[in-house]
C-alpha cells in the first residue's frame, strides 16, 4: 500500500518542538476507501496526543493572532471568532473587541480582550456533512467521506438549523473525537411557500414588512411586494431578509 507523508500544518505554532511528519494513507491506492478515510481522520485526531508524547508543549496565542474562524478555549468551552476589531483609544490601553460563537450551542457572545492577552487555541477538525431529511425531532446527516448516515437532535444545529433544506451541505466541528457543533451557511436562498399576497402599489422601497414561511419551515419578515414562489436570500445569523433572487 502506497503512503504519502505530509507535514502536519496547524493553524498556529502549537508545539515548541518541530512538527513531526505524520503518515497518511493515500486513499486512491487503498482497496477500501472508507477504511482509509477513517484511518486518516483518526490520525488527525491523534496529532495533539502525539505532540504530548514527544514532549511538546502547547503554546497560547495572543490577540495579534486573532482571525475570523479561529477556535480557542474560553472558560472550558470552544468558541469561534466571528468578528474582531483592534481598538487603540486616545487614552488607556489598546484592546480587541470580539464577537464569538460558542461551538457547542451556537450562542453568541461579545467579549473584549486586552491587547496582547493570551488564549489557548483549540484543534478543531472540520467534517463535511450533507443534510438528508428530517425524522421527527431529529435531522439525518450524511458524512460525505464515509457516507454514514447520522441522526442528530435538531437543537444541536443551533438556531440556524431551521434554514436547512434537503441536500444542503454543512460542516461538523469535532475536537478530541467529539462533535461539538456544526457550521451552517451564513447565507441561504429559499423559496417562499406561504405569505399574504402582495398588492399593486406595494414597492421595494416601502418600509413595512410581512411574515413569510420558507420551504425549510423557517419564517422571516419580507417586503410587502413579495409573493409565494419568490426565492429570497436570507442571512441565517441574523434572520434578516437580504434580497429577492432572480430565477
Amino acid at each position: 500500500m502506497l503512503r504519502v507523508y505530509l507535514k502536519v500544518e496547524l493553524a498556529f505554532p502549537l508545539f515548541r518542538n518541530p512538527k513531526p511528519e505524520i503518515p497518511f494513507i493515500d486513499s486512491s491506492s487503498c482497496p477500501n476507501e472508507q477504511y482509509c478515510v477513517l484511518v486518516n481522520r483518526r490520525v488527525s485526531q491523534l496529532i495533539l496526543e502525539w505532540g504530548f508524547a514527544l514532549g511538546a508543549t502547547i503554546l497560547a496565542v495572543d490577540t495579534s493572532d486573532f482571525r475570523n474562524g479561529m477556535h480557542f478555549y474560553l472558560e472550558g468551552d470552544v468558541y469561534t471568532i466571528v468578528e474582531f476589531q483592534h481598538v487603540k483609544p486616545g487614552k488607556g490601553g489598546a484592546f480587541v473587541r470580539t464577537r464569538l460563537r460558542k461551538v457547542r450551542s451556537g450562542q453568541m457572545l461579545e467579549k473584549t480582550f486586552r491587547s496582547g492577552e493570551r488564549v489557548e487555541p483549540a484543534f478543531v477538525e472540520k467534517i463535511k456533512m450533507q443534510f438528508l431529511f428530517r425524522q421527527g425531532a431529529e435531522m439525518v446527516l450524511m458524512d460525505l467521506d464515509t457516507y454514514e448516515q447520522i441522526p442528530v437532535p435538531e437543537e444541536s444545529l443551533g438556531p440556524q438549523g431551521k434554514y436547512l433544506k434537503e441536500d444542503m451541505e454543512i460542516v461538523a466541528l469535532s475536537a478530541n473525537a467529539e462533535v461539538l457543533g456544526y457550521e451552517l451557511p451564513n447565507f441561504v436562498e429559499l423559496e417562499i411557500i406561504e405569505t399574504d399576497p402582495g398588492f399593486k402599489g406595494d414597492t421595494v422601497s416601502g418600509g413595512s414588512t410581512k411574515p413569510a414561511k420558507l420551504e425549510s419551515g423557517a419564517s422571516v419578515n419580507v417586503p410587502f411586494h413579495l409573493n409565494v414562489g419568490d426565492i429570497i436570500k436570507v442571512d441565517t445569523r441574523t434572520d434578516a431578509y437580504l434580497e429577492r433572487v432572480k430565477k
